[in-house]
C-alpha cells in the first residue's frame, strides 16, 4: 500500500479514539491509578494504539525479507509514511513511527541504514 493511504487510515483510527477522550481522563494522572480503566479508558486506548503502531512498524521492518536491501526498502517506506503523517498533522502516529525508527532493534540494522539514501535519513 502507498504510504499516503496508510497515513490516512492511521489518522482516521487516531481520530476515532482521540475524539472519545474526555478532559477528566487527563486530570491527576488518572491513567496511572488502580482503577485506571474506569477513570481513563479512552486515554488508555490511545496509549495502546500508539504502542501498537510502534510495534507494527518495528515488526514490519524486521520481518521484511532476509536481506539488508529488503529491510532498507521497508525503512524508506516507513519514512515516507512518517512524512505523510506529518502532512496530515497526525502527530500521535507520527511520533509512534518515529519512535519505532529510532528504537534500538531498528537502529541496529546498520547494513540496511547504509543502503538508504541520505535524502530519507534527513527526513527523520
Amino acid at each position: 500500500y502507498k504510504p499516503e493511504d496508510i497515513a490516512k487510515q492511521l489518522t482516521l483510527m487516531d481520530y476515532y479514539v482521540f475524539r472519545q477522550i474526555r478532559p477528566r481522563e487527563c486530570v491527576a494522572q488518572a491513567w496511572k491509578k488502580k482503577d485506571k480503566w474506569e477513570r481513563a479508558s479512552n486515554l488508555l486506548r490511545m496509549i495502546n494504539q500508539f504502542n501498537s503502531i510502534c510495534r507494527w512498524i518495528q515488526l514490519s521492518i524486521i520481518n521484511h525479507g532476509k536481506s539488508a536491501k529488503d529491510r532498507s526498502k521497508m525503512i524508506k517506506h516507513m519514512i515516507l509514511l512518517a512524512n505523510s503523517l506529518y502532512q496530515q498533522q497526525d502527530f500521535s502516529a507520527l511520533c509512534a513511527v518515529h519512535g519505532a525508527l529510532v528504537s534500538t532493534p531498528i537502529k541496529r540494522l546498520h547494513k540496511s541504514w547504509k543502503k538508504l539514501s541520505k535524502k530519507y535519513i534527513k527526513m527523520i
